[in-house]
């Protein structure tokens, strides 16, 4: 039998894809229950600047997080960590995400 680590790795893995299938499957039910409510009614009562307010909030939210995925470092530790160097390397590691 393997050891531990590819056990693990396999756990992981079948849970990683479970979870995105439960959770992409949950949000088209979301989408389609909105759609025949007729949920999206309910925008023209929200001005256009709290819209784009939040959804920024939200894409600099998701940034800030795969920051931290992708260096094993928050933004704020990277920018208070004082030394340019470390901060450009860890921008040069993320930058993949300015692209996108």
């Amino acid at each position: 039998r393997g050891n531990a680590d590819e056990d693990d790795a396999d756990a992981f893995l079948a849970t990683f894809v479970a979870l995105n299938a439960f959770g992409t499957l949950f949000s088209a039910l979301l989408c389609v229950l909105a759609g025949r409510v007729k949920l999206a009614n309910l925008a023209s009562f929200l001005p256009y600047p709290v819209l784009c307010g939040f959804f920024s909030s939200v894409g600099i939210s998701v940034w800030m997080s795969a920051f931290k995925v992708d260096t094993d470092v928050t933004i704020q530790a990277a920018i208070a960590s004082g030394s340019a160097k470390s901060l450009l390397t860890d921008l040069a590691r993320h930058a993949p995400s300015f692209v996108a």
